[in-house]
């Protein structure tokens, strides 16, 4: 019987203990040399650390989110806010509109919304959020963002 997949979050730092990168694998060395051909921070890199393994690969994508939400990695795209903010040009907008952006899903969202955590109004049977209040759910404790 073929032992199940260990998944760890890691994190890639450069020389000056800057957060580079977040990811998740199940396979660190085979996605070091993938960022090592694919990835132009890649050379930049000095450590990686890695997270105690997870159950399962859920778990640890819903680790990789909060941890790239919380910690804003220069070169992460997805579920990075703090540069999708930057780059937005509307002080307000439906958190609909605003997920393929930020790569998180609308039901963490309204969560987040439901427990006082992200601030937002229900106009015309959507949900709308401006950049204020995704900035200060961003900079909030990142245990206060604890995934399900």
């Amino acid at each position: 019987m073929k032992a199940s997949p260990q998944w760890v979050v890691y994190r890639c730092y450069d020389a000056n203990d800057w957060l580079l990168y977040v990811g998740c694998t199940c396979d660190l060395p085979r996605r070091m040399q993938q960022h090592s051909s694919q990835s132009l921070w890649f050379p930049h890199v000095a450590r990686t650390e890695a997270s105690q393994p997870y159950r399962d690969s859920r778990r640890a994508f819903d680790a990789e989110a909060a941890t790239i939400l919380a910690e804003a990695p220069a070169f992460n795209k997805v579920h990075n806010l703090t540069r999708v903010l930057s780059q937005m040009c509307e002080d307000e907008f439906f958190l609909e509109d605003a997920r393929p952006l930020v790569g998180i899903s609308v039901q963490m969202l309204r969560r987040e919304i439901g427990e006082g955590r992200l601030a937002a109004r229900y106009v015309e049977g959507r949900w709308v959020t401006t950049r204020a209040a995704l900035t200060d759910w961003i900079a909030a404790a990142p245990t206060e963002r604890k995934s399900a």
